[in-house]
């Protein structure tokens, strides 16, 4: 099966920024690249961000590294891998908003 790229891109992209955006209050540690690439598979992550079972896994490995190796608050993404939907912190506004290119940029990077 054929996939267009960009537009699976941004099916993924949209509702991930927006979840990462509503996931930002909370505590706990910073959860590894590792870890959230696991929950984004098929843990909790997974749930909130709706990643389609289509997505390869090279990409979701880079979009785990690309959200951990960012600026985004550790609180964030703890609580995007405990599944939870909170309020953003507005310092993480900035950093949300420019990260849609580079997960863009992971799911087209692994679909070649």
């Amino acid at each position: 099966m054929k996939f267009n790229t960009r537009r699976l891109a941004r099916v993924i992209v949209v509702p991930a920024v927006c979840a990462l955006a509503l996931s930002a209050c909370g505590g706990a540690d910073r959860p590894t690249a590792d870890e959230l690439s696991e929950s984004l598979k098929g843990g909790k992550a997974a749930e909130v961000l709706k990643l389609p079972s289509s997505v390869p896994e090279p990409a979701v490995d880079c979009i785990a590294k690309t959200l951990v190796d960012s600026d985004i608050s550790d609180e964030a993404l703890a609580n995007l891998m405990e599944g939870k939907d909170n309020t953003r912190e507005e310092q993480d506004e900035d950093v949300i908003e420019g990260l849609s290119d580079d997960i863009q940029k992971c799911v087209t990077d692994a679909m070649k």
